[in-house]
């Protein structure tokens, strides 16, 4: 009796082999640890151990731990959970996030990477300081970049230049969204230091929005930063 659990694939001699990209679907079912496979529908594993490309969701007002490094293909945050990264997460695919609270408390040590990322009405948090005046959130990535929309009124610093050429892929090509609107907008601070450090690459690809750049609408203050190799269009 041969009992086969996780991602498989008959090879050509008929024997049973572990295919890292025969992903499966992870819907969380309670709060825990990522490894703690009873945070998972599908008993047996957690998401990432038997494949690469997994898709994970989260649905409910779970809180969800990432203990472990992981490689996945999806993962989408819908509820008023928290998601707490402790772990390198590499997303092949989509980040899409409509609710809820993503935090990282170490953005240096714990990596992140989507091949496309989408944030609203929730919190998503990878910065390090306070977002106040003295202390302000630092800006390490075109992630922490896209964040800045989920909390208008804060102070942020970029920790150096800004390679923003991974945004070209968000949103099925629509690309990077403007931060803040007409009814929403801007209300913050963000400085590229002393340094004037640059933002390259970043892509807007956009016939819907009225306002379109880095910022949509802004009546904050924007210094001593300076754009590069910008791709606009509405």
């Amino acid at each position: 009796h041969l009992n086969l659990s996780g991602s498989t694939r008959i090879s050509q001699n008929g024997s049973y082999i572990w295919n890292p990209e025969d992903g499966q679907t992870y819907t969380a079912i309670a709060s825990g640890d990522w490894n703690n496979t009873a945070t998972w529908d599908l008993g047996g594993s957690y998401p990432g151990q038997l494949a690469n490309d997994d898709t994970v969701i989260i649905g409910s007002a779970y809180s969800v731990t990432l203990n472990v490094d992981v490689t996945i293909a999806s993962i989408t945050l819908s509820s008023t959970g928290t998601f707490t990264q402790n772990g390198d997460l590499t997303i092949s695919g989509a980040y899409s996030q409509s609710a809820g609270t993503f935090l990282c408390s170490d953005p240096v040590t714990n990596t992140f990477s989507a091949g496309s990322f989408a944030i609203s009405a929730s919190t998503f948090n990878r910065y390090t300081g306070s977002g106040i005046v003295a202390d302000p959130y630092l800006i390490r990535d075109a992630y922490d970049l896209q964040a800045m929309k989920c909390s208008l009124n804060s102070y942020y610093q970029l920790n150096g230049n800004i390679n923003a050429s991974g945004t070209s892929t968000w949103n099925s090509g629509a690309g990077f969204e403007p931060v803040g609107t007409t009814s929403t907008p801007f209300t913050g601070t963000l400085s590229g230091t002393s340094n004037n450090y640059a933002i390259t690459s970043l892509t807007i690809n956009s016939t819907t929005l009225n306002y379109v750049g880095l910022f949509g609408y802004s009546i904050g203050t924007i210094q001593n930063l300076t754009p590069s190799n910008v791709s606009i269009t509405s």
